[in-house]
């Protein structure tokens, strides 16, 4: 009877033992949350507002639209709550290569001086090397999938992106985003390529753009001049926006997102894209530039 009663206790620390190794071995595996489609947002919203150490970022294609109801500058915004917060915040973004097209680096730089003036450390992947990676890793959680941030990426596409909560698959991503940070340039947030380096010539003055009106439509410009008619106005989603007339001998009128530090009379420069003709809904527009930068 004694020796039942032994064999009946080994064989309850046994099992015991087992369910506990099960139940032990359950809670440290490794998380994997879907958050695809719309669930993206909310899911990586949640990462960023709760991360407590770090948050290391490889995006292939961020757009900085100037927009309150705009998601891809909400994701922006947690980035630099976050660094206000204390925490480290790095950003790698593609830099453009020739088969991405003309428009591409330039909105890459605007994301870049976003995060730049904010405080946030940004590098650009060498030229002729494409960073495809959508990757995000704070603290012990990975997001990584196919979304960009831009606003078809995270309000219309189809894209598939999973949560990892797992310390060890977080550490071996960390040590894949220091190889690609080694590897990226420290940058200004003008890229070789963009507006500051390819204004076109006879495009380089109101007077010129106006004489050449076909061959500087839709090319990239940058003129100097004096502000007047200077409208603030907000649309009706909420957006800030700005339009303006830019002189020297002869005007161009100007449309820039935000609120740009202008005043009536005060000598600019603006850099941006030129339109002879530019439909918006209803509307159609002559001789306009639209405005990347207004300094």
């Amino acid at each position: 009877m004694k020796l039942s009663n032994k064999i009946l206790a080994i064989l309850v620390v046994f099992i015991t033992g087992i369910l506990l190794g099960a139940a032990v071995s359950w809670m440290l595996a490794p998380a994997v949350i879907p958050i695809s489609d719309r669930l993206y947002f909310p899911g990586l919203h949640s990462v960023l507002q709760n991360s407590n150490s770090f948050i290391h970022v490889v995006m292939f294609k961020s757009s900085y639209y100037q927009r309150q109801d705009s998601k891809a500058d909400l994701i922006l915004d947690d980035l630099i709550i976050a660094k206000r917060r204390g925490i480290d915040v790095k950003v790698i973004l593609e830099g453009g290569d020739d088969y991405l097209g003309e428009e591409f680096p330039g909105e890459q730089a605007k994301t870049c001086k976003y995060l730049k003036d904010n405080g946030i450390d940004v590098r650009f992947d060498p030229a002729g090397t494409t960073t495809h990676a959508k990757l995000i890793i704070s603290d012990n959680s990975v997001i990584i999938g196919s979304t960009n941030w831009n606003y078809y990426a995270l309000e219309k596409n189809h894209e598939a992106d999973v949560l990892i909560r797992s310390k060890d698959t977080a550490e071996k991503f960390e040590k894949y985003f220091w190889e690609l940070w080694t590897n990226s340039k420290d940058t200004n947030c003008e890229i070789p390529g963009t507006i500051t380096e390819k204004i076109t010539q006879y495009c380089s003055t109101v007077r010129d753009i106006l004489s050449n009106r076909d061959y500087c439509n839709k090319k990239d410009v940058s003129v100097d001049g004096i502000a007047r008619n200077i409208k603030f106005r907000t649309s009706k989603k909420g957006s800030n926006y700005t339009t303006f007339d830019i002189f020297d001998n002869g005007s161009l009128n100007v449309f820039s997102w935000g609120r740009p530090d202008i005043s009536e009379g005060k000598s600019i420069t603006v850099q941006g894209k030129f339109y002879m003709e530019k439909k918006s809904g209803e509307y159609v527009f002559y001789d306009e530039i639209e405005a990347d930068k207004v300094i």
